[in-house]
């Protein structure tokens, strides 16, 4: 089950569960080059580690 909602602040929250876990999202009002890039690092990188991970089990 997946929420989206929009915060007092303007922020956007999106709260979803990934393998029985609660995973919550809170997006900026305003879109920021640097902050987006960082994240999709950080999220590939980790995605990067489970796959080696897969590949050597």
């Amino acid at each position: 089950m997946k929420t989206v909602k929009e915060l007092p602040d303007g922020r956007t929250e999106v709260e979803t569960v990934i393998n029985g876990c609660n995973v919550t999202v809170v997006f900026a009002k305003d879109d920021n080059p640097e902050v987006m890039k960082n994240v999709t690092d950080l999220i590939m990188g980790a995605y990067a580690e489970r796959k080696a991970r897969g590949a050597q089990e």
